[in-house]
């Protein structure tokens, strides 16, 4: 309310997603749905900046680049960047910036490394970087020299009330695309199954065709349409993949009160390195033992945290507030360099491990008190929210 009465009625501030397709259409449908103060559009890859979004890239009060990297050396890679300068000159008022998912962080680590920096990638530097993980946030700076922001991709998370039961079957359920198995832990995946044959493991996202000697156990489901289906007959989700950002499945297996085994470390799951297949297979095991034994209690801590931490509607406030920051910043200088490259991520003194699940309970205090720098972070942008109300009520957008 008092944000509402700082604001004299104007119009929404228009943003331009720009992207890869899949990400800015799911980023436009997120901020229709819940966002207060933005008026999303977006420009996919395949339509291209001169098609599809000549009018949105232009009408745009900022401009966002998502999932693509500046100054990649493939073939689209420079295609883009030479469509994203030729746009860029219709609308040169308007600031950018630039929102890191994923493999693009990878990839960009991978080419200056190999000593590739186009005119381009050195331009970019300029613009304000958005990470979608607190670990994609530490690689930009330690090996790109990028000062980013972290605010997690905004995605639906499912939300059953109750959580649905455990299974009375004890299972494990990961993601492995064909193409891309190795990247995502496939080989792993195999060889728990190989070594803990009373386990069932179901994989989705591909068939299988990768595998050279099926399993018994080893079932694969390609892609499912039901995946709340799946996630009730899981009683593990395992996603070991070699480079991520805050996965979908462990999202919502966490919201669904699985137990998760996951690359980072991320309150209430298990963290096992990507490679280490024996590390793998003895998590499971205990957890086994745990079921067998009766003890195996749904998650819930993880769903609490992953429900009030990674809901849609807070995601994306938090990005339209980096976003506003942003107009601000460039255009009236309204935020203190004291606001400004404060990373928002995890608190890492929260897991709940297979050998200790009696002391869920004292884990789930822990976890409240892990997550503060986290809340910290959004009560400064919640601040920041009121400051821009104030300050920029007189350029004629309105925030409400």
């Amino acid at each position: 309310m008092e944000e509402r009465a700082a604001v004299r009625s104007c119009r929404r501030v228009r943003v331009c997603f720009v992207g890869q397709d899949s990400w800015v259409r799911q980023l436009t449908a997120a901020v229709s749905r819940h966002g207060r103060w933005l008026l999303p559009s977006y420009v996919g890859v395949a339509h291209g900046p001169f098609v599809r979004g000549v009018l949105e890239f232009r009408n745009a009060d900022i401009i966002v680049r998502v999932g693509l990297r500046p100054g990649a050396r493939t073939v689209r890679g420079k295609a883009f960047d030479a469509l994203w300068t030729l746009a860029r000159l219709l609308n040169l008022r308007s600031p950018v910036a630039c929102y890191w998912i994923g493999t693009d962080v990878l990839r960009a680590v991978e080419d200056v490394a190999g000593g590739w920096a186009s005119p381009f990638w050195r331009s970019s530097a300029r613009w304000r970087h958005i990470a979608a993980a607190p670990w994609l946030a530490e690689e930009l700076k330690e090996h790109l020299g990028i000062a980013s922001r972290t605010v997690l991709f905004p995605v639906p998370l499912p939300h059953v009330d109750p959580l649905p039961p455990l299974p009375a079957t004890f299972s494990v359920l990961s993601y492995i695309p064909d193409n891309r198995h190795a990247f995502y832990g496939g080989e792993m995946v195999y060889a728990a199954a190989r070594e803990l044959p009373t386990v069932i493991f179901s994989v989705v996202g591909g068939v299988g065709n990768w595998v050279d000697r099926p399993l018994p156990n080893l079932r694969f489901h390609g892609w499912c349409k039901d995946m709340l289906a799946m996630y009730r007959s899981s009683s593990v989700v395992v996603r070991l993949v070699r480079h991520d950002a805050v996965g979908g499945t462990l999202r919502e297996g966490l919201a669904l009160g699985r137990y998760v085994v996951y690359t980072y470390e991320v309150p209430h799951t298990h963290h096992v390195e990507f490679g280490d297949a024996d590390a793998l297979i003895r998590v499971l095991a205990e957890y086994e033992q745990l079921h067998r034994r009766g003890e195996l209690r749904l998650n819930k801590a993880g769903a609490e945290f992953a429900l009030r931490e990674w809901n849609e509607p807070r995601l994306v406030s938090l990005l339209e507030t980096e976003l506003l920051a942003m107009m601000a910043e460039t255009d009236e200088n309204c935020l203190g360099k004291e606001q400004r490259g404060q990373p928002g991520g995890f608190p890492v003194d929260a897991w709940v491990t297979p050998t200790d699940i009696s002391e869920q309970a004292d884990r789930s205090s822990s976890g409240a008190r892990s997550t503060q720098m986290f809340q910290s972070w959004s009560g400064v942008q919640r601040r920041n929210k009121l400051s821009l109300a104030f300050r920029c009520s007189t350029t004629g957008w309105c925030f409400s």
